[in-house]
């Protein structure tokens, strides 16, 4: 039941993040749904930005830390 109620909130972060992930990889879009559902959607926002740069996720996790916060 937990499990279920924190892939429904990371997906309804996902959604208000308005976030295309489309050209990330599987592994990449599973780690961001998991992520999403304890940070803003500002913050996975900037994350998929910094990935599709290049970045890896740990990278683009700090930075979006840097630049948005939680």
């Amino acid at each position: 039941m937990y499990r279920q109620m924190r892939e429904e909130a990371a997906a309804e972060a996902l959604k208000t993040a308005h976030t295309d992930m489309s050209n990330l990889s599987k592994e990449h879009r599973d780690k961001l749904m998991k992520h999403a559902a304890h940070h803003s959607p500002k913050h996975i926002n900037l994350m998929v930005r910094h990935m599709r740069g290049g970045e890896s996720f740990d990278s683009a996790h700090d930075l979006a830390m840097r630049e948005a916060g939680a």
